[in-house]
């Protein structure tokens, strides 16, 4: 629990410039710093850990850096293959879009409680108990990488992960405008022929697919920090 935190702590805001296409979606230059080396030197890493991972393929090469394979790409004349867990997209940007939506999914597998036997889980309490019954062992309930003997405690962490995530949002500036829908920003911004900021935490880009990323990346780790703050019982 604690080292997949540590993980995306590392990656939460280095990743997501990575995954813009096109001149609409290129960060401001203090986010565009931020990106490269971090994302680049996390990515493998990641890509070995239980999070949702993306790799990219350019000839025989593979890179756990989007922005590697671009660049490697470029250089070489190639065409980039962009995957998220054996999926190919056909750019960055398509992939940035992938990987916010998985990212949501992984937030919902990580904060709901699975029974589990042994080594063995579920998501049928019924099962569950059978199980236990043949196999002479107890149920206990798993979140995320936690075990808990109580349902009611381990309900309770998937309650306070949630909320965790919950609290994290994004703010998006257009004009003298603020909102915290990132659709009616866009909109907004098109009509009015105005640029949109967005911001998670304290770094702002301009690109909605970056920014989509960066909080969904930003609500997975409020929620593991929170778990990694609960005792198991």
């Amino acid at each position: 629990m604690i080292r997949t935190v540590a993980i995306l702590a590392g990656i939460a805001i280095a990743a997501a410039p990575l995954l813009a296409g096109g001149p609409q979606c290129t960060s401001k230059k203090g986010a565009k710093a931020n990106a490269g080396k971090s994302c680049c030197s996390t990515a493998k890493t990641v890509a070995a850990s239980n999070m949702p991972s993306m790799r990219a393929v350019v000839g025989d090469k593979e890179f756990y850096c989007p922005m590697e394979a671009t660049k490697h790409a470029a250089a070489t004349g190639q065409k980039a293959s962009y995957f998220l867990e054996g999926k190919e997209f056909d750019s960055p940007a398509e992939l940035g879009k992938a990987y916010a939506a998985r990212l949501d999914e992984y937030l919902t597998e990580i904060t709901t409680v699975k029974y589990s036997v042994g080594e063995k889980y579920v998501g049928c309490p019924m099962t569950a108990k059978s199980m236990a019954k043949k196999a002479g062992k107890p149920v206990q309930y798993q979140l995320a990488s936690q075990k808990f003997e109580s349902k009611k405690n381990a309900s309770e962490a998937a309650d306070a992960a949630r909320a965790a995530a919950d609290g994290v949002e994004m703010t998006a500036v257009v004009g003298d405008q603020t909102f915290h829908c990132a659709t009616k920003a866009g909109k907004v911004a098109a009509d009015t022929g105005k640029p949109a900021h967005y911001t998670v935490g304290d770094k702002t880009v301009d690109c909605p697919i970056q920014a989509s990323v960066m909080l969904k990346m930003a609500k997975v780790q409020a929620a593991l920090a929170t778990m990694g703050q609960t005792k198991a019982g």
